[in-house]
């Protein structure tokens, strides 16, 4: 991050998605996607932006599943996951690791003893947005977050995708019945604030890899991928650095305005300000880490 005027600029599918179904002209677009006041992602160097580098950002933490970048060869349930990979694809679940031979991907062992949902596997996507300004690192939780469903009722035995996995991209079945509100469930409050210890212990962790000389305002969202056991246990399973929430594909019913809300807030709440210069009071995401950035100029 030491040469800031020449770094990339990402693609933001989510908000070119969201940009179409409100008619910006281009633009209104690209003043925001190319704003000079603001980044819309961090540097890769300092967030894990692959399955392999959170094996190493989160090596060791009581939260993270045992996870490895070569076969362990030790016994149990495995999903052995492409490093690159999204929306469950190209995921092997197995509990015979002796013929296994994979390159860049990573073996993560399975959480057992599930808090299952209707009787389904589940996992709850968290949107969470960093970001820098003003001289310091903040990070915000959004109000609302997905609980995403098996296709199948849960079996620990059968290995099929539609059991094991709760990507909501590869859901078999009414689609309505795919995902549920994080806050309509009997444990959120129980939940909750084991995920928010999480995030942020994540924010402490970029807070040291960006706390340098020079910085800018970034501003980047990440979906944080979580599930609960039986033993009152968050685990945090990864987490993706471009999550959207895109615009192109069906949702149910009850999530219709998810998406233009979503981006309607986050635009209001956290990126207009900064194009303005003036302070945020976020609403509906919910600060919950600020810290003081050291730093000699700002860009």
């Amino acid at each position: 991050m030491n040469n800031l005027s020449r770094e990339r600029r990402a693609s933001h599918e989510y908000l070119i998605d969201y940009f179409k179904l409100k008619n910006y002209t281009y633009s209104e677009s690209e003043k925001i996607l190319k704003s000079k006041q603001f980044r819309l992602y961090f540097s890769s160097k300092v967030y894990p932006d692959t399955k392999v580098k959170e094996c190493s950002f989160f090596n060791g933490e009581a939260y993270y599943p045992e996870t490895y970048l070569r076969n362990p060869y030790k016994v149990g349930k495995w999903f052995i996951k492409p490093s690159r990979g999204s929306n469950g694809k190209g995921i092997l679940i197995t509990d015979n690791l002796k013929n296994i031979k994979s390159n860049d991907v990573v073996f993560q062992r399975s959480v057992e003893n599930l808090l299952l949902n209707n009787n389904k596997k589940q996992d709850i996507r968290v949107f969470v947005v960093l970001q820098t300004y003003k001289g310091h690192l903040y990070s915000y939780i959004y109000n609302e977050a997905y609980v995403r469903l098996s296709s199948k009722k849960y079996d620990k035995d059968d290995f099929n995708i539609n059991t094991q996995l709760t990507n909501f991209a590869i859901y078999n079945g009414d689609i309505n019945e795919s995902l549920e509100k994080f806050t309509d469930q009997p444990y959120y409050n129980e939940i909750y604030p084991k995920i928010k210890d999480i995030v942020i212990d994540f924010s402490n962790k970029i807070y040291k890899n960006i706390n340098n000389k020079t910085q800018r305002n970034l501003i980047q969202l990440f979906g944080f991928d979580f599930i609960p056991d039986n033993n009152n246990k968050v685990w945090l399973l990864e987490i993706n650095d471009s999550p959207g929430p895109t615009m192109v594909t069906d949702m149910p019913k009850k999530f219709k305005s998810f998406r233009p809300d979503f981006l309607d807030t986050m635009l209001d709440e956290l990126i207009y300000p900064v194009g303005d210069d003036v302070n945020i009071n976020s609403n509906k995401f919910k600060q919950v880490f600020k810290k003081q950035l050291e730093f000699e100029k700002w860009i």
